[in-house]
């Protein structure tokens, strides 16, 4: 069965590309960072600009926008999968396949937000090979982030960036 788009979502990834925008206002330049927030926050009811749309922008971005090629030839022995619980599947402690099983949930949409946890969900086009993995939002922050500079560093050949 074919999941309805959360369009929440999406107009929560929109408003965080809208902060960018608001925040460079010449008329915002000798204003406290504050009181740009709060004003911006007061026109777009109360939506963070770093927000789980955001999440989502940074994820694709860094999952499913690479070449399939260019995320083969990784090395994913340093990415911190451990807050990630496997429902049945794939086991985070087989990282490449485990972070192949991520990119695929994001990329074919089968993931959902659930309250302060990310359910994301993978299986073969005939149905088979199932997986199921649940994270918290603010966990799966921390391994998109953990994960953009481990391939950074491996894409810049480890220099401090």
């Amino acid at each position: 069965m074919q999941k309805a788009t959360n369009w929440d979502l999406i107009v929560q990834g929109s408003i965080s590309l809208l902060w960018c925008q608001w925040s460079k206002k010449p008329e915002n330049k000798d204003r406290s960072m504050g009181e740009v927030l709060e004003e911006f926050k007061e026109k777009y009811s109360n939506v963070e600009p770093l927000n789980i749309g955001t999440l989502l922008m940074a994820s694709y971005i860094l999952f499913v926008y690479p070449q399939q090629a260019e995320f083969d030839k990784a090395d994913f022995s340093h990415i911190d999968t451990d807050k990630f619980i496997v429902h049945y599947g794939t086991q985070n402690t087989e990282k490449k396949r485990f972070c192949s099983r991520i990119r695929n949930g994001l990329t074919h949409g089968r993931f959902t937000v659930n309250g302060d946890q990310i359910e994301l969900c993978d299986k073969k086009a005939d149905g088979t090979d199932q997986f199921r993995s649940t994270i918290y939002v603010g966990d799966f922050g921390n391994f998109i982030n953990g994960f953009m500079h481990e391939i950074k560093n491996q894409h810049f050949g480890r220099q401090n960036c």
